[in-house]
């Protein structure tokens, strides 16, 4: 069960719990993309905002394999 994001900083050490609230101030949040400027604002004038972050890993084997 995931904590509510409240209780999430709370359990934070105190220097990360000042970092996240000095972000939040003047209504502008940072967050972390991959995309490129063009596809970041397509997206914004497209009417999406980011609301959170996802983090993956793909492997990929590109060769050709002996017999």
């Amino acid at each position: 069960m995931t904590l509510p994001v409240s209780q999430q900083i709370q359990q934070l050490p105190a220097s990360a719990a000042n970092r996240l609230g000095a972000s939040n101030q003047g209504g502008k949040q940072f967050f972390t993309s991959d995309l490129s400027v063009n596809e970041f604002v397509l997206t914004q004038q497209s009417g999406f905002e980011p609301v959170g972050l996802v983090m993956g890993t793909c492997f990929y084997h590109i060769g050709v394999q002996p017999m």
